[in-house]
């Protein structure tokens, strides 16, 4: 996650992919992938609460496959979709959810 820069977003099931590349498994479960992706929101989140501004990871950067953003992280979709339209993301609502456009 540190790795995506401002601007730029990554898929779930890309980063799933390096994950397991990187430590040669054949793929990586995507349960624990999205639990892990909630922790490490919490941890950045409870960090800039704490008045620490650096992102421990930039969490909003990583996307779903399908472009809806996730309800699942701990402030939410509409938090997630604030944060990525600050680093000129275009972010859409429609039918009661956030999706992630360009």
């Amino acid at each position: 996650m540190r790795k995506v820069k401002k601007g730029r977003t990554l898929r779930v099931s890309v980063l799933r992919e390096r994950l397991a590349a990187r430590f040669g498994a054949d793929a990586t479960c995507p349960l624990v992938a999205g639990i892990l992706i909630n922790i490490v929101a919490g941890a950045t989140e409870e960090q800039w609460e704490e008045g620490r501004r650096r992102a421990f990871a930039p969490y909003w950067r990583i996307v779903r496959d399908d472009g809806v953003l996730s309800e699942k992280l701990p402030l939410g979709a509409a938090r997630q979709a604030e944060l990525l339209q600050d680093e000129g993301h275009t972010i859409r609502q429609s039918r009661g959810k956030w999706r992630f456009e360009s």
